[in-house]
């Protein structure tokens, strides 16, 4: 019996590693068996759906770090990756942190700017991190359960990384992934895996050059989220769907993805659609579905567009307290969203993977390039977001239109709802380029990419 050892911190991965068929094919090899590393206690609904003899579920609790490696040496080696991404979080910083002073910044885009050109360098940190930082508090587990493989979820998170480091020691083999597309060019990754996976040729071409990682190393898969998109069985009939949502099956439908924590003028780009649909302003009578971001969720920012009848609130996230984000999409949730992108004429978000997503249904996109409420922050607006490079291979497909003022915005839908096959061929480009294949078969790539290294 060979034993897997799969780390899952976030309700993201869990949908995208325990709910796309990775599980059930590693299982159906008999000589498998699993081991779920779970953050926190497993609810009962997660028990009883991985309820087989070869799953074991285990509770982790969150990764520590000693002071000396939060205050001197995270700094240090975080930081020889140092990109255009990397000095952006630095100056501005992010939704919940401010940036730097202007002295610090420049020091340190001076020196990182430098320093991070050193393979050297990268491999030197990842040395003192694997032997300088012992990780004891899950050494129990290889004890108890002599796992022949390590599959990291997350590479850069806290537990991955202790899990990552015990195997490296031991000499057990190890597989990492991303925990999205946007996340490899940010930090050093602080172990060096035995592969690695990613969902495209420009991730795998990044952390090649980045992260000094071999490309033999890396096996490129595509997303298994997206493998949904080609179960045409699981498709329910547009005049049934919309019944069931209380829209009308003749209207068009534009959908609106959130963007959370990210995304602090959401609303006003709401409530300029729905003034749109009221003041006739659209070539076509319309619903609008605004699908809020499970990061924030709980405050139910959208609901004053609950008076109109044309709009639909797409809020039935599984919410939880078992992950670090909070969520975790059940297979129904999967399956109505899929119908839910699958019935719209339009799809409208902010720098947004729901712009991979459409492509993969070949759904005209809209990429909202303007603040719909005026943000005092640079760091809060949508200007912030667009200035990482991940998207720009998005906008380069000609597969996504950029809007930068409500008239653009509503030109744009009045042009899809007349032509939907406008700009289909950068959609097209989008899937080829970004999305690697569309052929439902990621989640078999990803598990013969395990099945493969074991019997190695």
């Amino acid at each position: 019996m060979k034993t897997i050892f799969i780390i899952i911190s976030r309700g993201i991965i869990a949908r995208n590693i325990l709910r796309t068929g990775i599980i059930d094919h590693l299982l159906r090899d008999e000589n498998i068996r699993i081991v779920l590393m779970l953050p926190s206690e497993a609810p009962q609904y997660l028990k009883e759906e991985f309820n087989h003899s070869r799953i074991i579920i285990e509770n982790t609790g969150e990764g520590e770090l000693s002071r000396i490696q939060r205050k001197f040496f995270l700094p240090l080696i975080d930081n020889l990756v140092y990109t255009k991404g990397s000095r952006l979080l630095s100056r501005y910083g992010t939704y919940k942190k401010k940036g730097k002073n202007t002295i610090i910044y420049f020091l340190e885009a001076g020196i990182f700017g430098v320093l991070s050109q050193s393979t050297v360098l990268k491999k030197i940190f990842r040395w003192l991190e694997l032997y300088l930082f012992k990780e004891k508090k899950y050494e129990h587990f290889f004890d108890k359960y002599k796992p022949d493989l390590i599959f990291s979820t997350t590479i850069l998170g806290k537990v991955d990384i202790a899990f990552l480091k015990i195997a490296k020691k031991k000499k057990i083999k190890t597989v990492a992934m991303a925990k999205g597309w946007d996340t490899v060019d940010r930090r050093l990754f602080r172990v060096e895996p035995d592969k690695m996976i990613v969902f495209n040729q420009s991730m795998k071409e990044t952390v090649s050059n980045l992260q000094n990682i071999c490309a033999e190393k890396i096996l490129v898969t595509g997303f298994p989220q997206f493998d949904i998109y080609s179960k045409k069985e699981l498709i329910i009939l547009r005049e049934e769907f919309f019944k069931k949502k209380g829209l009308d099956p003749n209207k068009k439908l534009i959908f609106f993805g959130s963007e959370g924590l990210w995304g602090r003028a959401d609303e006003g780009v709401a409530n300029i659609i729905c003034n749109f649909i009221k003041n006739k302003e659209l070539l076509h009578d319309a619903s609008l579905v605004i699908r809020p971001h499970y990061s924030d969720i709980e405050k139910k920012r959208f609901l004053e567009f609950n008076k109109y009848d044309f709009v639909y609130i797409d809020n039935k996230h599984r919410i939880t307290n078992l992950f670090l984000d909070s969520w975790d999409a059940s297979k129904e949730e999967m399956i109505d969203f899929f119908n839910m992108l699958y019935h719209s004429d339009v799809i409208i978000s902010t720098c947004s993977t729901l712009s991979l997503d459409g492509s993969m249904l070949d759904k005209p996109l809209i990429s909202i390039a303007f603040d719909a409420v005026p943000q005092a922050d640079f760091r809060h607006s949508v200007n912030y977001f667009y200035s990482f490079s991940h998207f720009n291979d998005v906008v380069e497909t000609g597969g996504v239109s950029m809007v930068s003022s409500p008239e653009d915005l509503k030109n744009q839908i009045n042009e899809y709802l007349e032509n939907y096959s406008l700009h289909s061929e950068g959609r097209r480009r989008i899937v080829e380029q970004l999305c690697y294949k569309n052929d439902g078969q990621a989640n078999k790539r990803i598990a013969n990419s395990l099945l493969e290294i074991l019997v190695k």
